[in-house]
């Protein structure tokens, strides 16, 4: 019963420090991420280096977006920071960006989205949304020999649908989403929390389907995956 009541006042105690722990990492992460991407470029090093500080750097800022993600799901958003932008501009970005970890898992990307839809919306959201679903995937084919991703947008009158499906193993849930419970137990990620939060900060809406309800709704969309997302945001389109 003494060590219930510790465990208790432990997670108490971090769960007030969080905002203090989350200053306290950035300071020495920022001194990583900034050595690393000047070291880079010395000249005196080999590529095999090179590749090695690359990894450094780009671990880095898995874990700064990580302690960003947490810092808005903590604070929230009082306001979005719209602008103007092509969202499929914003997914080519988005995927160039990780291209490499791409390349080295031998990832097969298929983006079936073809229209250009401009948007009066929030490019970071829009990024936090993609980055956060795209790790889902990587924890995802640790085990799997088929790594492949399909990506579909859609606008449907006013609202932007996100269709993502990827070969990684279906995870069984009891409803269209994952309680908290079923995040930590299958390990694919806090991403799951945040994405449902920064969709709801949109005004939107996530599921989680996998076999007949999720081939049923992809079925005519040449989405060929068991089970995927499907996100529906509120969004202003501009002609």
């Amino acid at each position: 019963m003494e060590n219930k009541r510790n465990s208790d006042e432990n997670y108490e105690i971090f769960g007030k420090a969080i905002p203090q722990l989350i200053h306290d990492i950035r300071n020495p992460l920022n001194i990583i991420i900034g050595f690393s991407s000047i070291i880079q470029m010395d000249e005196n090093f080999n590529e095999e280096t090179k590749s090695y500080l690359k990894k450094i750097y780009q671990a880095g800022l898995s874990i700064e977006q990580m302690l960003s993600n947490i810092d808005i799901y903590i604070m929230g958003i009082d306001e979005l920071q719209k602008d103007y932008f092509y969202l499929n501009e914003e997914l080519d970005a988005f995927l160039k960006s990780k291209e490499d970890i791409i390349v080295e898992k031998n990832i097969y990307i298929k983006n079936l989205s073809t229209e250009k839809y401009k948007v009066n919306f929030s490019p970071d959201l829009f990024k936090r949304i993609l980055e956060n679903i795209f790790y889902f995937s990587l924890k995802g084919f640790r085990n799997s020999k088929i790594k492949e991703i399909f990506i579909l947008i859609k606008k449907e009158r006013d609202i932007l649908t996100i269709y993502y499906g990827d070969s990684s193993d279906i995870i069984s849930i009891g409803n269209d989403y994952f309680t908290i419970e079923e995040i930590l137990n299958n390990k694919r990620g806090l991403g799951l929390i945040f994405l449902e939060k920064f969709i709801k900060y949109a005004n939107g809406n996530i599921k989680y389907l996998h076999g007949n309800n999720w081939s049923n709704v992809v079925k005519d969309l040449n989405i060929k995956t068991e089970h995927g997302f499907i996100i529906e945001i509120p969004m202003e389109f501009v002609d």
